[in-house]
């Protein structure tokens, strides 16, 4: 099972996906969304030789507290599944319920719509049941539900908007706001105002989301990073799961397998930016427990934030663990090859 690491304020770093209204369409959007996250503790004070590390340092959490991470080792994680499956499906409920006010304040009094909702992770069984409920609580509201690929999305996306094709409800990154605000429908006042977004959801979505009396999309979820272990690892290690950096450096030794200077099993994937998925994520998570800012990412607390980082891919460091002659690692971690990963919920089985 998957073990939360206690600490910081991610909300810098969350992924919001949300959903809004274009405007070349009839009406509205739709979703609210909790949060996902797991945090990343402090370490310890450096190994015994004569380099002074810092490490990044638990910073005071303002946003409310996130779930536990997921576990995506080898032995059963069928119940933590079926526990992500629920709360995605009471997100969607939750969205539809939001989307509904807000279609209802934009159509009040004509008759019958049908609107296209784009999603992407959203298979049609989950999604339909919701849909359906959403339908019969208003008549005059119909949903078109298109699941869309990842790949390529917001180019996809972009173009069907220049077309005048756009759907009426679809999912955007909270990074998009700028590329996309001019095609976008505004939040009605009737639904939410800035003032209830800020108590509902996290400083960042307000940062990201709200320009004003302005809001530009509901939040519908955030997808944080998690810490991921190989259980059959962990055994044959005779070790357990660490809930801070310190115990993590303790375990790298414990869980590093060698052949001479070839690493055949790592402890944990980090130190390099080629086969690390999120290293970027990563690397501002430390930087902002060590108290450096992400918008001037400078000065010793973000230098102290990258050395600490680097170490694990450092042959001369005592936690030497990674380097960039191994897979990536997603992949390294599906097949055994290393007994933890940083990484995100989305697309990890």
């Amino acid at each position: 099972m998957a073990e939360p690491l206690p600490s910081p304020d991610l909300s810098g770093l969350f992924n919001l996906e949300t959903p809004i209204r274009a405007k070349p369409s009839v009406t509205e959007p739709s979703s609210p969304g909790p949060v996902m996250t797991t945090e990343v503790v402090p370490p310890p004070p450096p190994p015994a030789h004569q380099e002074t590390v810092v490490i990044p340092g638990g910073v005071p959490s303002q946003p409310p507290p996130s779930p536990a991470p997921i576990q995506s080792g080898p032995a059963g994680g069928s119940l933590p599944r079926r526990l992500l499956m629920i709360a995605v499906f009471l997100l969607l409920v939750g969205g539809l319920l939001v989307g509904g006010r807000f279609v209802l304040g934009l159509i009040s009094g004509g008759g019958e719509v049908t609107l296209t909702y784009w999603g992407l992770w959203e298979n049609d069984a989950i999604i339909r049941p919701v849909i359906a409920k959403f339908e019969a609580d208003h008549p005059k509201i119909k949903v078109q539900y298109v699941k869309q690929s990842p790949r390529q999305y917001r180019e996809r996306l972009a173009a069907a908007i220049a077309r005048a094709e756009g759907p009426d409800v679809f999912r955007f990154h909270n990074t998009w706001v700028a590329m996309l605000k001019n095609d976008l429908a505004l939040v009605p006042s009737t639904v939410m105002t800035p003032a209830q977004f800020g108590t509902s959801f996290y400083p960042v979505a307000v940062a990201d989301l709200v320009a004003g009396q302005n809001i530009f999309g509901i939040p519908i979820m955030i997808d944080g990073l998690g810490l991921y272990y190989n259980e059959d690892l962990f055994a044959a290690a005779g070790v357990t799961p660490p809930a801070t950096w310190e115990e993590m450096l303790t375990l790298v030794p414990k869980l590093t397998v060698r052949n001479g200077d070839q690493i055949l099993t790592s402890a944990i994937a980090l130190g390099t930016t080629g086969n690390v998925e999120n290293f970027s994520d990563i690397v501002a998570t430390m930087m902002l427990q060590n108290g450096a800012s992400l918008v001037a990412p400078t000065g010793t607390e973000a230098e102290e934030a990258l050395i600490f980082y680097r170490k694990f891919a450092s042959p001369s460091d005592p936690v030497y663990t990674w380097n960039d002659t191994l897979d990536n690692s997603v992949y390294a971690f599906a097949t055994g090859k290393v007994a933890m990963i940083l990484a995100r919920s989305i697309g990890k089985k």
